[in-house]
């Protein structure tokens, strides 16, 4: 950051300020204001939905924003009179958006630019690689796919700024229908919002548009319950989804399951779940969902019953083996689906318990 003459920018107090945003339904009151003290702002942002950009961006609320985005013709010629002609006494906040989409030729100028002007400057890009070209950048990136109680922390952000309170059950309904799109989950969590402080189950099948196909969720349900019907999600999922997320999660999955199978004890209470989950430190509904308690009066098959510790532990060196595959470019989807084929087909794998 380059020092400026004080006398050339006006020195922010802290101050307390109250600001209405439309497009979330709430007052918010804004405290502990950046106090600039005669230095230039570079900020790189490393943001993949609106919704997080929108909820950054009310840090600065009191300042004039210029907007630079993929659809913006002659983006230096604009550039050029914000970041060095600028001749009011305090100069815009510039944001160049979602960089990652720019020419290169527009992405390589604007880092040069950065370095000279004097001016505040906030890159914004879906990319980490675009990013680390402009230097240190600020990670606000959604989770992994494979992040359950990340996406679940998530859905319980909106919940606050909506102030609406949401059930775990509820939560994973959310997911389920919406998907991991954050944009998207905002308007339906909003939409909720504007029936009720605490929308049950019942209102998010009544009101959530369902915008997924068959999702990870699903899918590694199907397989933990060795139905065949697992290959068919996984073709559907693998059209938008790499193969190793899809490895990792069931990895994930199983390892957890392995542990708990060490254990004499199949049948869970709910008392039991969260003491698991406690010591496991993970979510109760992760455990709930392994062992089959019936959140939401739904009921599930317990994957204790269906899997005993040596098939658990076979089938996780076969999962290494495909994600060794994978890894070395060979065959990923084919190899999964062999995988999928062997481990629910009970003609080549005996399973426990009774199916159906």
């Amino acid at each position: 950051m380059k020092r400026l003459n004080r006398n050339l920018l006006r020195r922010r107090a802290y101050e307390w300020e109250t600001i209405f945003d439309s497009d979330f339904k709430r007052s918010t009151c804004i405290c502990d204001k950046i106090l600039y003290n005669g230095l230039i702002m570079k900020k790189y942002i490393l943001v993949d939905s609106n919704w997080k950009l929108k909820r950054y961006l009310l840090e600065f609320c009191d300042r004039k924003v210029v907007v630079i985005d993929p659809d913006t013709e002659s983006k230096q010629d604009v550039l050029k009179n914000f970041l060095f002609s600028y001749q009011l006494f305090e100069s815009p906040l510039v944001m160049a958006k979602f960089v990652d989409e720019w020419g290169k030729d527009d992405v390589t100028w604007l880092i040069a630019a950065c370095k000279e002007t004097n001016s505040d400057v906030l890159v914004v890009s879906k990319r980490a690689d675009v990013l680390r070209k402009f230097g240190k950048f600020e990670d606000l990136s959604n989770p992994k796919p494979w992040d359950f109680n990340g996406w679940m922390k998530i859905v319980s952000e909106m919940a606050e700024v909506f102030s609406v309170v949401l059930e775990n059950e509820v939560k994973v309904e959310i997911l389920k229908r919406v998907g991991q799109n954050v944009d998207i989950l905002a308007q339906e969590i909003k939409k909720l919002s504007l029936v009720s402080q605490k929308p049950s189950l019942k209102d998010v099948k009544e009101m959530v548009v369902t915008h997924t196909g068959p999702d990870l969720f699903e899918f590694t349900r199907v397989f933990m319950e060795r139905k065949a019907k697992a290959i068919e999600l996984l073709k559907e999922i693998l059209r938008t989804l790499h193969p190793l997320i899809v490895v990792r999660i069931l990895e994930k999955q199983l390892m957890l399951l392995a542990q708990m199978a060490t254990q004499e004890k199949r049948d869970y209470s709910w008392d039991d779940v969260k003491e698991v989950a406690k010591s496991f430190r993970v979510s109760s509904f992760q455990i709930a969902d392994l062992v089959g308690f019936p959140l939401g009066g739904k009921k599930k098959k317990n994957f204790l019953k269906l899997w005993d510790f040596e098939s658990i532990v076979n089938l996780l060196k076969d999962i290494q083996k495909v994600e060794l595959s994978i890894k070395r470019g060979e065959g990923a989807n084919f190899f999964l689906a062999e995988l999928v084929k062997k481990w629910t087909d009970s003609s080549t794998i005996p399973m426990l318990g009774p199916q159906g």
